[in-house]
């Protein structure tokens, strides 16, 4: 390097570097699973698909349509299949369970909530008994796979 002092060198390192040939389900086994199955366990876990325009975010996100049984359906469905396959192969009758779904987008550093268009420029939060939240982002009650399909849908 003729002059080291006008750049910043550093060191990067990658669990996974997928190629144009992984699948959809070889990106969620080893990238999603392991955490869908730690909030299963009580644990928070984000899902955050982050890059330049027409990269494949809503793709790996998603996929072509909203169907869990398809090859090519992205993370969110995979992850909504194996959380409702948890809790009808759950054994104890004493266990209670509520599943609320949210839809937001972060785009230009604005958070918009894709459930209700009306609300944008929400903001991040955090409170003591809370945790880290969307002040103003809408949670939906559902109770199947196809009720998140159809939220999605409408975002």
């Amino acid at each position: 390097m003729e002059n080291p002092g006008l750049a910043n060198l550093h060191t990067f390192t990658f669990d996974v570097v997928y190629d144009q040939d992984a699948t959809q389900g070889q990106v969620y086994e080893y990238t999603a699973k392991s955490a869908v199955h730690s909030v299963l366990q009580g644990y928070n876990a984000t899902m955050l698909a982050y890059g330049q325009t027409g990269t494949g975010k809503t793709f790996t996100m998603e996929g072509f349509k909203y169907n869990p049984n398809d090859l090519e359906a992205g993370i969110i469905p995979r992850a909504v299949n194996d959380i409702f396959g948890f809790i009808e192969n759950t054994d104890n009758s004493n266990s209670k369970f509520m599943v609320r779904a949210s839809y937001l987008q972060i785009y230009n550093e604005v958070i918009s909530d894709l459930l209700k268009p009306e609300r944008t420029s929400l903001q991040i939060r955090e409170e003591r008994k809370k945790g880290v939240f969307v002040e103003g982002l809408s949670e939906w009650a559902v109770r199947s796979p196809r009720e998140i399909c159809t939220l999605m849908q409408r975002g």
